[in-house]
């Protein structure tokens, strides 16, 4: 009897040092999110555009420039809105349908095409992951 008490306790203190591991790795990985710079992710949306549309030296330094403009302009929402998801997404519509616009006037028909397909290809991934069956929105 007294081994079996003591197996749960060791099972339940295992358990418990678990999980605040994982609660330090989880408040780690938040903190070094939201530590990322807007330079940094423009740098990092330009770089997926290039490797995803082909861009030409002089279009990713404006894809940069875009990006770096909409990152700037979401960061203070980004800190106002820490756990307000959905407001923050409704006053970043017209910041990112601004980007949106912008990038039409940088890239090519075909490279557009190409973009919107590749989004379409991620919506629809990432409403199979949540498990919704219907269609995005563009």
């Amino acid at each position: 009897m007294k081994k079996l008490i003591l197996s749960v306790l060791t099972v339940a203190a295992l358990q418990t040092a678990q999980a605040q591991e994982n609660q330090a790795n989880t408040n780690a990985a938040s903190t070094q999110k939201t530590s990322i710079t807007p330079e940094q992710m423009a740098t990092r949306e330009a770089a997926q555009m290039q490797k995803e549309v082909q861009l030409t030296d002089e279009q990713r330094q404006k894809v940069y420039e875009a990006a770096l403009a909409k990152q700037k302009a979401l960061l203070p929402l980004r800190e106002k809105y820490a756990t307000e998801k959905a407001e923050m997404h409704a006053e970043a519509k017209p910041i990112k349908q601004q980007y949106k616009d912008n990038l039409k006037t940088i890239l090519t028909p075909e490279q557009q095409q190409k973009l919107e397909q590749i989004r379409e290809e991620r919506r629809n991934r990432q409403n199979k992951q949540k498990g919704n069956t219907a269609p995005a929105n563009k």
